[in-house]
């Protein structure tokens, strides 16, 4: 994956390459953006307030000399500071990426716009090795999920290969890749009878992944904050039975999210004789299965329905795998599923 593998916010993407220079640009589309920042800026609140709540009571049982406001600013800041680098840096980061792309006579100049930083780089068009098309998977496109397909520029660094036409799959094809191929005067490196998909990658899922590890993790750090209030009061000799209580309650949740986020996908790789699946859980989150212990897929639309028609609409499919209790879950709103090549992996042990 690469900064160049994203559904650009206006598609088709197919810039006109015959009259150069010119310049298109990638960037995820505007709900998307929108929706991670306020989930980011509403779990960033909830921890900071949490934290200043509780951690001035745990940090002024060791450092009276602080106060409690001072006590409580530190223990939000260290916190919200935490999520950051773990979570919501990378994740407000891809949403906020522009990627400007400037094709020349002869160069190709590309311009990546990120929080806290810019980056340029250009390359002459010769350095590419020729064009080629991809499988970019499903993906949401307004209220459709939709199969969608590119031409790119391969490059010989695979995080450099530039798309040049984004499209549904089904309005790509051989001319598209011939065309492209003699505008720019370089080969076609790849058969393009018909898309192929990206070698070994079968599922990407990070946004809807993240919110299910937020609630994890929440749920397990509020756990470990009020067992540290109670066993810390305990200690003092001032038990308070409050915390431990909500230590267990917190205890119970954190483990049922466990057993969830272990069934939730949020990558799967083909690697020829056997799957890699990684969860979202915390422990014991990658796994590796062969093709034989596989069982055919179960699909649900997710349909909740209101007075006034659908109110959610989250489809998901179910892999049910021998000799383990719980199935994995494959949510279609994830940002790349090639559910074709899914079936057709599944489906080799049977031919």
């Amino acid at each position: 994956m690469s900064v160049f593998d994203m559904i650009p916010d206006r598609l088709p993407l197919n810039p006109d390459l015959a009259e150069r220079p010119v310049e298109y640009t990638l960037r995820a589309d505007p709900a998307e953006r929108y929706a991670t920042y306020a989930l980011s800026a509403f779990w960033l609140s909830l921890t900071f307030g949490v934290a200043y709540s509780y951690g001035s009571s745990f940090l002024t049982e060791f450092l009276p000399a602080l106060g409690a406001r001072l006590a409580g600013a530190i223990s939000g800041t260290a916190c919200v500071l935490l999520l950051l680098v773990a979570w919501f840096w990378r994740a407000i980061n891809d949403r906020y990426r522009t990627v400007s792309i400037t094709f020349r006579e002869s160069e190709i100049s590309v311009r990546v716009s990120e929080l806290g930083r810019t980056l340029e780089w250009s390359e002459p068009i010769g350095n590419f090795r020729g064009v080629a098309l991809r499988n970019l998977g499903t993906h949401d496109i307004g209220n459709r999920k939709i199969p969608v397909g590119s031409v790119v520029l391969v490059h010989p660094d695979e995080t450099r290969t530039i798309p040049l036409m984004i499209a549904e799959a089904t309005q790509i094809g051989p001319n598209s890749a011939r065309r492209l191929a003699k505008t720019l005067g370089i080969p076609i490196v790849e058969d393009v009878s018909s898309i192929k998909v990206e070698p070994c990658m079968l599922i990407v899922n990070r946004f809807q992944a993240l919110k299910v590890r937020l609630l994890l993790w929440g749920l397990a750090g509020l756990t470990v904050v009020f067992a540290a209030l109670g066993v810390t009061q305990l200690a003092a000799g001032t038990p308070n039975a409050v915390w431990l209580i909500l230590a267990g309650v917190f205890g119970l949740a954190t483990i049922a999210m466990q057993v969830y986020a272990s069934t939730y996908v949020v990558r799967m790789h083909d690697r020829g004789d056997h799957l890699e699946v990684q969860t979202a859980a915390l422990l014991l989150s990658r796994h590796r299965i062969t093709y034989s212990r596989l069982q055919p897929l179960e699909h649900s639309e997710g349909r909740s329905l209101a007075s006034r028609g659908v109110a959610v609409h989250a489809p998901w499919i179910k892999l049910r795998v021998e000799g383990r209790r719980l199935p994995f879950v494959v949510d279609m709103q994830s940002e790349y599923v090639d559910r074709e090549m899914l079936r057709h992996a599944l489906e080799r042990e049977r031919q």
